[in-house]
């Protein structure tokens, strides 16, 4: 028996929650589990439609199931993000995972958990002058305004920055991304409800790390 399964809709969430699980564990305050992850090859629209159909494969050999997708290209983007995640979540519990599973309806997308002022977001991203000279050239872009904590489009930013600097993100920018960043700060609700989700499943051993 396995503690969890993990539904991610792309390469980008896989490799995040990849490492989420292997390698920062203390940092979601959680303990050492076995998973199972798998991608769903419709993506965003797949996990909204599909994702108890491909769950109950794995519900008897697996504790806890967690589905992770963009709200942006599901298919319910003039939906409330917490309405979808109640629809997913209705749809496993039916099918056998009552009061052990989880979807997770990021908003707008991954990139969103890209950016803070950690100075490592602009050396992976290729900045090596650093996150404030990404942040100022994005403002020039109009990509990043003063006031936002983080651009208004988070993918369009990734994107553009990364082409600045000749480069494409990819599942291992993701992966880059969340093994050097830290996650104290990180504030979007998506990410607070997979680590408390996860926290509550897995709780870390009594005076671990």
């Amino acid at each position: 028996m396995k503690d969890l399964f993990v539904l991610a809709a792309d390469a980008d969430i896989e490799a995040t929650m990849r490492d989420l699980l292997n390698r920062r564990r203390p940092a979601l305050g959680i303990r050492d589990i076995k998973f199972t992850m798998i991608r769903h090859m419709h993506r965003d629209p797949g996990c909204r439609r599909e994702a108890a159909k491909v769950a109950s494969s794995y519900i008897n050999d697996h504790e806890c199931a967690l589905v992770l997708f963009d709200k942006d290209g599901s298919g319910d983007e003039g939906t409330e993000r917490q309405l979808i995640q109640n629809a997913v979540e209705e749809d496993l519990r039916r099918s056998g995972w009552e009061n052990r599973s989880k979807a997770i309806v990021i908003e707008p997308e991954l990139e969103t958990w890209v950016w803070s002022a950690s100075a490592n977001v602009g050396k992976v991203l290729g900045w090596n002058e650093g996150t404030v000279e990404l942040r100022k050239w994005l403002g020039e872009q109009g990509l990043w305004p003063d006031d936002n904590a983080k651009p208004p489009n988070p993918k369009s930013a990734l994107e553009r920055a990364m082409k600045r600097k000749n480069l494409s993100p990819n599942a291992l920018t993701f992966k880059a991304l969340a093994e050097r960043v830290s996650l104290q700060n990180c504030q979007d609700p998506a990410f607070l409800e997979v680590r408390e989700t996860l926290q509550g499943w897995f709780p870390a051993a009594s005076g671990g790390s």
